[in-house]
């Protein structure tokens, strides 16, 4: 081989080093940009995944501060001497709400407004769906002071048992309960 030839195949070596290098470097850039998609894609999910639980949040507390308001309202009608239109107002208001937790809120102050009014079975009625959304302290305590109310022993004296025994928060109204279920089952023996 002569001097021309070498030349000749030096070039040719050189350009095959310079394809496989290249062909490594094409290979690295379509990997840098496969990376780099799957990070944007996560973060545009990641952040879309940030406003749906945002918007759940804001609703709900919109929710809850609508009904709040609309307690208000409806409480000041009641004292104001229009029951009627208060409990009217809470059916209105408990058919148009969604939030499970302001619906309950909602039953519990209805069934409020009407045992202060001695309106005993739409008391009970409310209540009764209160419980069936979330039952605690606080509901079966009422259905048995309704109970009580309405002269029905057994069933006070059951409620006001399941309160007692109810789990959660200590109230202090247990030991009434306990003192009225005393009072009650002495009254049947």
């Amino acid at each position: 081989m002569g001097y021309n030839d070498q030349l000749n195949k030096k070039p040719e070596h050189n350009f095959n080093k310079l394809f496989k290098s290249k062909k490594l470097l094409i290979i690295g850039a379509v990997v840098v940009v496969l990376l780099l998609s799957v990070g944007i894609g996560s973060w545009i999910y990641v952040t879309n995944q940030r406003t749906l639980v945002d918007e759940t949040v804001i609703k709900q507390e919109k929710a809850a501060t609508q009904a709040f308001e609309t307690k208000q309202a409806l409480d000041t009608k009641a004292y104001n001497g229009d029951v009627e239109g208060a409990l009217s107002g809470y059916d209105k208001a408990i058919a148009s709400t969604t939030d499970e937790v302001s619906k309950r809120n909602l039953l519990i102050d209805k069934a409020i407004v009407a045992l202060n009014k001695n309106l005993l079975k739409e008391s009970l009625g409310a209540i009764q769906a209160a419980d069936k959304i979330k039952s605690d302290f606080n509901t079966l305590g009422l259905i048995a002071t309704v109970y009580d109310k309405m002269g029905d022993t057994k069933n006070a004296i059951e409620f006001y048992q399941k309160a007692i025994n109810s789990k959660g928060e200590s109230n202090l109204e247990k030991p009434l309960y306990e003192a009225r279920v005393a009072e009650l089952q002495g009254n049947i023996k």
